[in-house]
């Protein structure tokens, strides 16, 4: 069970670095678009994890309390990360029609930011060029 919960705060701490990279890729709007990329990024990760908790609850190891929690965390993750996609009028394009699309296109950006996360590792310090 604490594997559990170390993939689901691990997922928060491995998307963030990537998303803000390509968020930042786009036109400045500030913090509100690189909070709604990462939450986003974050929510697609958390699907996967909840996949896999499914699994391991089906084998038995996993209670069903954990598997509540962790769908209130994606919950809550994906309505803070649109409520800040809304306050930029859906300018990052994919959270714009609705949460289920918002979700579905942090899945891709859970994907991204793992791809960057070397990267924008790298890159993070303003001193630090190769």
């Amino acid at each position: 069970m604490e594997k559990y919960w170390l993939m689901v705060l691990l997922v928060f701490v491995i998307t963030q670095p990537g998303s803000i990279t390509f968020a930042n890729w786009d036109a400045p709007y500030g913090f509100y678009k690189d909070l709604s990329v990462w939450l986003s990024s974050a929510a697609g990760g958390l699907l996967l994890v909840l996949a896999y908790g499914l699994y391991e609850w089906r084998n038995g190891k996993l209670s069903s309390v954990n598997l509540l929690l962790v769908g209130v965390t994606i919950l809550l993750t994906a309505i803070i990360g649109y409520r800040a996609e809304l306050a930029l009028g859906g300018e990052m394009g994919y959270g714009r029609e609705n949460i289920v699309l918002f979700v579905i296109g942090g899945l891709i950006g859970s994907i991204l930011s793992v791809m960057l996360l070397l990267i924008s590792l790298l890159f993070s310090s303003e001193g630090l060029v190769l």
